[in-house]
């Protein structure tokens, strides 16, 4: 059984490692790849990484479901615990949202975004984190990719 503090570690690293401008997919932001994936779909992601599964279930959410999943079992597995010991995993992300009053020095480009990431025990403990972000739909012909991708 996982103890709630490293639950809470859990969620809060799997959470700031999804936001991060280093969640990449095929060498671009995943989130800006999701964002536009989902503009025909109702503006909503929601990765089960227990089932490592998506709701839509496009080629950039399945592939972060696949990859956050095994995210998560390493970390996990670094608090000496298993996927075993959880009921839920989630990633959901909404796009699409009123725009957020920034101060006058916070320089963001992009819509609102949230991303929450949930975790369930089997002991019945429950974690949520929310990260409220910005970023844009993806654009194949004006994005740039990362220096780490390899094709």
């Amino acid at each position: 059984m996982i103890a709630k503090r490293w639950l809470k570690h859990t969620a809060a690293g799997l959470l700031d490692s999804f936001v991060s401008r280093n969640n990449d997919f095929i060498g671009y932001w995943a989130p800006g790849v999701l964002y536009t994936e989902t503009l025909a779909t109702g503006m909503r992601v929601k990765l089960d990484l227990l089932r490592v599964a998506a709701q839509p279930g496009t080629p950039a959410s399945l592939a972060a479901a696949q990859y956050w999943s095994a995210y998560l079992r390493d970390a996990l597995h670094r608090h000496g615990s298993g996927v075993d010991d959880l009921q839920t995993a989630t990633v959901s992300l909404a796009f699409g949202l009123p725009p957020l009053p920034l101060p006058s020095y916070y320089m963001s480009g992009g819509e609102p975004f949230s991303c929450s990431v949930r975790l369930v025990s089997r002991g019945g403990d429950a974690v949520e984190r929310e990260a409220l972000r910005s970023c844009l739909p993806h654009l194949s012909h004006d994005g740039r990719r990362s220096t780490r991708y390899r094709a």
